[in-house]
């Protein structure tokens, strides 16, 4: 339970990584989708004018997708697995947009941990081994060697991009109605495919001079709602090993009233990552 428990908090989010600009504020109604869309300027390096531009239609339309709620509770089916573990709990994912995400983690119907992430605040508890972790995002920036926030891990929930894809670094290329973004940076490689729906199919994150990398695969996707979600999502943790989380999103509601519940049990022992 406790490799689960630390996958689970260091892949949801240990890879967000911040990207050097924000996105722009300038929205407009898309015709075709329901929501508010991105506009990205048309100077993003391409070898074809055409491609280009169909490149940022699709960038367009990804953004459009960008969930219309204010809460989300999500129940999933967790499984996380390598050459050495293979286990399966359930999640209780809520979140209030922009605000707060707390992920309870249960096996046979007990809660085992909750991950409690805000904008300034990331914090955790473990009940078996009786640790927890209550700080800011600093100690995941460090071990990571960049920064991150907390918009990028609620975007990997909800199945947007969790790098801006309206960025003129980007090198584009459409293959076969897939379009494929490539963005490198100081420490990082990035490839992000969507499909022809502009749906996030697969972002591949890769430490600059080492294999490591990780790789996020949206396997399908659900309305609900009219709102577009995950379905099926298997994050990949590949090292000198591989390790798997896969996450099947069982049911969800959208807008309800919900709380977060959090408090770090009396005689915990606080863990130091420094």
């Amino acid at each position: 339970m406790k490799k689960a428990i630390l996958f689970f908090v260091l892949s949801t989010v240990l890879f967000s990584c911040k990207s050097k600009k924000n996105l722009t504020d300038n929205t407009t109604p898309n015709d075709s989708l329901t929501g508010e869309t991105l506009i990205i300027k048309e100077e993003i390096k391409s070898s074809d004018k055409k491609e280009n531009l169909t490149y940022l239609r699709a960038v367009n339309d990804h953004y459009a997708l960008n969930k219309n709620f204010n809460t989300i509770q999500i129940n999933a089916d967790v499984e996380f697995k390598n050459k050495s573990f293979d286990e399966s709990v359930s999640a209780d994912i809520r979140i209030k947009k922009g605000e707060t995400i707390l992920i309870t983690i249960k096996k046979f119907g007990f809660t085992g941990a909750k991950i409690l992430i805000t904008p300034k605040r990331v914090s955790y508890y473990e009940i078996l081994n009786g640790t927890f972790y209550d700080g800011d995002f600093q100690f995941i920036s460090k071990f990571l060697g960049t920064n991150l926030d907390y918009n990028q891990i609620e975007n990997l929930l909800i199945g947007t991009s969790v790098f801006n894809l309206a960025e003129e670094e980007l090198q584009t290329k459409v293959e076969d109605g897939v379009y494929k973004l490539y963005k490198n940076t100081d420490d990082l490689s990035l490839v992000f495919v969507l499909d022809g729906l502009a749906r996030m199919k697969q972002e591949v994150i890769q430490q600059k001079g080492s294999a490591d990398k990780l790789v996020i695969d949206y396997l399908s996707y659900q309305t609900k709602d009219e709102v577009l979600l995950p379905l099926n999502l298997l994050i990949r943790a590949i090292q000198k090993d591989e390790t798997n989380l896969k996450v099947n999103y069982r049911k969800i509601d959208l807008n309800p009233e919900i709380s977060f519940p959090y408090k770090i049990p009396n005689g915990s022992k606080e863990i130091n990552f420094n």
